[in-house]
């Protein structure tokens, strides 16, 4: 209030955008992907363990999504959770590549 009001409209756009971002955010590779499966009505994602290698301490998961009619993707990390979003989030990646808007 003390400000003139082009200064708090800059203020106010700048501190909209930082909350849309953490909007965003908050909404997972896994998440995204299966509101793209919904939204187009076909079957959700299929996720499938290929493997966990590794000391107990710090193991590496390795995970395959799939999607009808397209190719499976891959991801890895060190938790099944952390390998299914890297897996979503590569599928995320062909499908906005291929336009199909993800």
């Amino acid at each position: 209030l003390d400000r003139p009001i082009p200064r708090a409209r800059t203020w106010g756009r700048f501190r909209l955008h930082d909350l849309m971002g953490e909007l965003v955010a908050g909404f997972d590779a896994k998440s995204r992907l299966q509101e793209w499966c919904q939204g187009r009505g076909i079957t959700l994602p299929a996720y499938r363990l290929l493997s966990s290698e590794g000391p107990p301490h710090a193991k590496t998961f390795r995970v395959e999504v799939s999607v009808a009619g397209r190719p499976p993707a891959r991801g890895s990390g060190r938790s099944k959770k952390e390998a299914e979003m890297a897996a979503a989030g590569e599928i995320l990646s062909r499908l906005a590549a291929a336009g199909e808007g993800a």
